[in-house]
């Protein structure tokens, strides 16, 4: 069997030292993630006409993990990007390499994989990099220091590369490392006295990370609403038991808020019309008072929010249109009436863009479909539930569903594409022609 092609011209750096086919998918191409290579893309000056330029490759050394489980920073201080520095300066605080602390093997592949693709993909692309940098170090931190959490970052990675690989391999190791945590975990609630008493970062992090991998894997046994309900009680307790206003505004304890916060939300919203999962509004109060910095005015803030993108404000009024269209007793015209005036505000902001405190473009397109999303919603609740979909679109979401699925290894991408196409496969869906549009009974 002859090997793919190289395409000469295009592709990233390390696909073309490894004579493989680059899919060019940015920042890091699919090869490089599903083996956890570092993925090196030529600057500006690489692109120059390389009769002009001097025969030498560029220095790859540092793409490949080492055989030893060791490298020198002097090496890997070669890396062009800005996310690779973060690892060099993580590791010369310690008189060991970051990968040399953890047992070769399976353990290295993991936490190569971690540092260099996963943990770049479970926060917003918008994320700063001063951000992602001091969270990767502090959880690495964390993973040196407690068994349990080091096992459920291990079993979401394994469970990452079990999804993109699709290899039975990466599925076992996913599933012997989550055992482990959650062994662990149920020791050390078997101690834990909530009474008067803070959970340190440690527990909810491993809760965290193994309701991650429940949302990631590819088991549609696996539920992850228990872990997020014991992670929105963890929460609650640090809000509760002396945690400062503004206390978790920074580093791992901010990306730890606003997962628990995103999740809860996500769950509570996942099926509007007959709901699985409730959220208590007062919970959002406490931690907004956790994530607000003492100055609230800072643009900063709502930024280069690592999770959950946009203002919990918006997030609100989803879970009230909810309430709405649930409970009888709340659909009154005058709570109608007040559902517009707020939804009229929002929908103001997608043109012109006047969303504040967004400052990327990509930012600003995740407002405006977040928007979207929660005026479309309102609609399908006042306009007698309906909704017509042109017959053509399906395709074009299940194509973009897929590609998301394939470039990041998210299990939750394919239970939605299994619920789509239950809708495409309807008997409504498939008495209507290629031209016209699909009425969707809610």
């Amino acid at each position: 069997m002859t090997k793919a092609k190289l395409r000469a011209k295009t592709g990233c750096f390390t696909c073309r030292k490894r004579r493989v086919k680059c899919g060019e998918e940015k920042p890091s191409c699919r090869n490089c993630s599903a083996f956890g290579r570092q993925c090196v893309w030529p600057t500006s000056t690489d692109l120059c006409d390389r009769r002009h330029r001097s025969r030498a490759s560029p220095d790859l050394s540092f793409a490949e993990p080492s055989r030893s489980g060791s490298g020198s920073a002097s090496e890997e201080s070669k890396s062009p990007d800005s996310s690779h520095t973060a690892i060099v300066r993580y590791r010369t605080r310690s008189p060991s390499p970051g990968r040399s602390l953890f047992k070769p093997g399976i353990e290295s592949e993991l936490i190569h994989h971690l540092i260099n693709y996963y943990f770049s993909i479970i926060v917003l692309p918008t994320t700063s990099q001063e951000h992602i940098r001091r969270s990767r170090s502090e959880l690495i931190d964390m993973m040196l220091h407690s068994e349990s959490v080091k096992d459920a970052v291990f079993a979401c990675c394994a469970c990452n590369k079990h999804v993109l690989l699709n290899d039975n391999r990466h599925k076992n190791v996913a599933l012997h490392y989550y055992s482990k945590a959650v062994r662990e975990l149920n020791q050390t609630l078997a101690t834990f006295q909530p009474t008067g008493k803070r959970p340190d970062s440690s527990l909810l992090t491993t809760v965290v990370f193994l309701y991650v991998h429940d949302l990631w894997c590819l088991d549609d046994s696996v539920d992850p609403r228990n872990h997020v309900a014991g992670a929105v009680m963890l929460l609650n307790l640090v809000s509760k038991n002396g945690a400062s206003p503004g206390s978790m505004t920074q580093g791992f304890n901010r990306t730890i808020a606003e997962s628990i916060l995103y999740q809860a939300f996500l769950l509570s919203t996942r099926r509007p019309f007959a709901p699985y999962f409730h959220i208590d509004p007062q919970f959002v109060t406490n931690v907004e008072k956790l994530l607000t910095p003492p100055d609230s005015q800072d643009a900063s803030y709502a930024a280069c929010s690592p999770v959950l993108g946009v203002p919990t404000t918006l997030y609100r009024l989803k879970l009230r249109i909810i309430t709405f269209y649930n409970t009888p007793a709340h659909q009154s015209l005058e709570n109608l009436a007040r559902l517009r005036s707020e939804m009229d505000y929002w929908e103001a902001l997608v043109l012109p863009r006047a969303a504040p405190c967004l400052t990327s473009a990509s930012g600003a397109h995740t407002f405006d479909l977040v928007i979207l999303a929660t005026s479309l919603l309102l609609d399908l609740v006042t306009e007698s539930f309906t909704y017509q979909l042109p017959i053509e679109y399906m395709a074009l979401i299940q194509g973009t569903l897929g590609k998301m699925r394939n470039r990041l290894g998210y299990g939750e991408v394919q239970r939605i594409q299994v619920e789509l196409e239950k809708v495409r496969s309807s008997r409504n869906y498939q008495a209507l022609g290629k031209n016209s549009s699909m009425l969707i009974q809610v």
